[in-house]
């Protein structure tokens, strides 16, 4: 309550001082009213009275012991009101004074609804409460054990029942506890009354944290509430259950997040429609559009930051190192400080006398110890995954420390410049194919193209699976944008750089993942106008070509090296080898198999879930793909709504004059795009026939 007096009259006095400021002296004295001044204190007082009506609302109508408005909340809703007030006051832009208004009205609307209609299940006229102790609660786990202070453990898969509950019921709040760094549990919650005697009805369902508050579920029962019946999911660790407390009505609780998040798109409307930011189109030599989409970018490139764990800590090597449980990265870092490829592992000899090794039935029948995903070759064990992070990042890390980095540091080491490559690459792209490209879409486009490129996916899941991916990422990005800006840069020097450095792209690409790098071909279009540009010397374009090509050369020359000395063939990458769950020799290119590749990477739907956010990735075996196929959960790329209307308005953009064109002629940008589509089409082919869906 404290905050809530105190931080009106802060920002109060603090817009006093500035409107001081603002008054305008004039030969005859004040120009400008004095009472003026005291105005923003009228505003702090009806802010004041604004919270205390709502204390008094929650404290004789609502259910929950403890009154609490976030402190974000407060800030953000006084200061919109007394911005609105003090433009209103001293400015005489009218445009700036109308749209404060509305952002004022805004804040006061959006928090009379987290009053009245967010928390409308918290009035009640008779508030009543009831805690239960772990002492009255039946539980159907035998591995649920009590602690001397009262808790009990609780894991996935433990149920909870209460009976003889109060009739007033029409709430249960759950006081838990777990680690602040284990993942979210999912908890159902099921109740019997004078209607279903004897089954139980679902009447909430969510995925929760408990170390953040109760956890609080509503129920209407008819008549009488006989029986609540609680079942946890997924706990990776044990939670510990305190006691249950039920209520006449839902807690009161205000949502900052709710509240801030509705806000800013809702004023960030009313501003690009005051100002028609819409209708603005983007011009690099502008100081100011310079710094706005700089701006973006860094926001792009510290949305990777929330992402970090305090605390993570290197790896010891080669001291107090467990060779067998590291990653595929450490144990071939160790493989390479040995003096060869393969790896330090021993290998059972009894694998070798197996009939067929890659069969996992024949493997798992045998009981013969072995390392899954690793790669089996000669009597050797080697490592199928790229090498790319171990030589980027774990040997200089390496160097540097005399420890190894955890999967966690590479993924985040790679995110940041992965997201900056990508903002980059938009733009520079823009500059080569848009000829009036819109500001607002370009903005936008920047966050929009970091949340669905998959860098957020790996750094949620740093495994061994999606390190490559992070790297492969990285060095993708950095393809893109350096041979698409060589094209539009004019010195000569900083061309055969920037070709330069987009072959060491595409070599790393390929030794992070190699389909992946087919991607880097969206480039040809602006390589071959670079070729047949007859106002360039020949000498010159046979110079940018050599920067280019002798990277690529010279890294595809070391990758067969590479290849050679594990698995005898320098265009072998190993997968065939994999000790897996499937024998991926098996594996071939199959032209009927293309429905399914597009259907499950292009077009498979999202699956509903009853909890936030309500939707997940999806399982939709077709059983019509004439041989065994791996699958997982996934979701088709057009699934996503920007995906879905880019595709949509790609016909008509290619019939375009004038959208299309910029730094190069419009027949390469819209060559680019026709790539775009059909590398689309055949990398999701290429990895659903000789890997499937994972």
């Amino acid at each position: 309550m404290i905050v809530l007096l105190t931080v009106p009259l802060i920002l109060a006095a603090a817009f006093f001082l500035l409107g001081c400021c603002s008054v305008r002296f004039s030969r005859s004295g004040i120009a400008a009213p004095p009472q003026k001044l005291v105005l923003p204190f009228l505003a702090a007082a009806g802010e004041i009275l604004l919270f205390l009506l709502t204390w008094v609302i929650q404290h004789f109508w609502m259910s929950g012991e403890t009154f609490h408005i976030p402190l974000p909340v407060v800030l953000l809703f006084c200061a919109a009101v007394d911005t609105a007030v003090y433009v209103h006051i001293w400015s005489e832009n009218k445009q700036m004074r109308r749209l404060l208004r509305r952002i004022a009205l805004v804040g006061v609307v959006l928090f009379a609804a987290e009053i009245v209609v967010f928390n409308a299940k918290s009035f009640t006229l008779h508030k009543q409460s009831e805690l239960i102790k772990p002492a009255r609660m039946s539980f159907d786990d035998d591995d649920i054990s009590f602690r001397e202070n009262g808790y009990v453990v609780l894991g996935s898969g433990s149920v909870v029942q209460v009976y003889n509950l109060p009739d007033w019921t029409r709430c249960v709040t759950f006081q838990m506890e777990q680690q602040p760094d284990q993942s979210p549990i999912r908890v159902k919650f099921l109740f019997t009354d004078n209607n279903f005697l004897q089954a139980p009805q679902v009447c909430g369902h969510k995925l929760i944290s408990t170390y953040g508050e109760d956890l609080a579920f509503a129920v209407l029962p008819y008549e009488k509430l006989r029986m609540t019946r609680t079942e946890f999911f997924d706990a990776c660790a044990p939670v510990r259950l305190y006691s249950m407390t039920c209520m006449s009505s839902m807690p009161f609780s205000f949502s900052w997040m709710r509240f801030c998040g509705l806000f800013v798109i809702l004023a960030l409307f009313l501003f690009l429609k005051d100002y028609r930011l819409a209708d603005v189109t983007y011009d690099r030599t502008k100081s100011t559009h310079r710094i706005v989409t700089g701006v973006m970018v860094i926001l792009c490139v510290l949305s990777a930051s929330f992402f970090w764990i305090p605390g993570e800590e290197l790896v010891s090597y080669p001291n107090d190192f467990d060779l067998e449980a590291a990653n595929p990265y450490e144990q071939t870092l160790d493989a390479f400080e040995s003096g060869h490829a393969w790896l330090n592992l021993p290998v059972d000899p009894r694998l070798e006398k197996l009939d067929f090794v890659f069969d996992r039935m024949e493997r798992d029948a045998s009981k013969i110890p072995y390392l899954f995903d690793h790669a089996l070759y000669d009597g050797k064990y080697y490592s199928y995954f790229g090498i790319a992070p171990v030589v980027t990042f774990y040997y200089p890390v390496y160097w540097l420390t005399g420890k190894l980095p955890t999967m966690k540091m590479t993924c985040m080491f790679y995110a940041p410049f992965t997201i900056l490559l990508l903002c980059l690459s938009l733009l520079t792209a823009v500059r080569l194919c848009c000829k009036k490209p819109n500001f607002l879409l370009l903005l936008m486009s920047m966050p929009v193209s970091t949340a669905l490129c998959g860098v957020y996916y790996c750094l949620q899941f740093p495994n061994q699976y999606d390190v490559v991916v992070a790297s492969g990422l990285c060095f993708l990005m950095l393809a893109l944008w350096s041979g698409m800006q060589a094209c539009v840069t004019e010195k000569k020097w900083q061309r055969y750089v920037l070709f330069a450095v987009c072959g060491i792209g595409c070599v790393f690409c390929v030794q992070s993942r190699p389909s992946m790098a087919l991607t880097t071909l969206i480039l040809a279009p602006f390589f071959i106008g670079v070729l047949r540009d007859k106002a360039a010397s020949v000498k010159s374009r046979i110079a940018q070509a050599a920067s280019f090509g002798i990277p690529v050369m010279a890294g595809a020359a070391a990758t067969m090296y590479y290849n050679a000395i594990r698995f005898s063939s320098p265009l072998d990458f190993g997968a065939g080898y994999q000790l897996t769950i499937s024998n991926i020799q098996a594996n071939q290119m199959r032209l009927s198999a293309l429905p399914a590749a597009i259907y499950h990477y292009l077009l498979q739907p999202l699956t509903a879930r009853p909890y936030f956010p309500f939707f997940t990735l999806s399982f939709h075996a077709l059983d019509n793909y004439h041989m065994y196929n791996n699958l997982e959960h996934t979701v088709g790329a057009i699934t996503f709504p920007v995906i879905f209307l880019a595709v949509i308005l790609c016909p008509k953009l290619l019939k375009s004059r004038s959208v299309i064109g910029g730094a190069v002629a419009p027949r390469q940008g819209k060559a680019m795009l026709l790539l775009t589509g059909a590398l689309t089409v055949v990398i999701a082919w290429l990895d659903f026939c000789m890997g499937g869906v994972s």
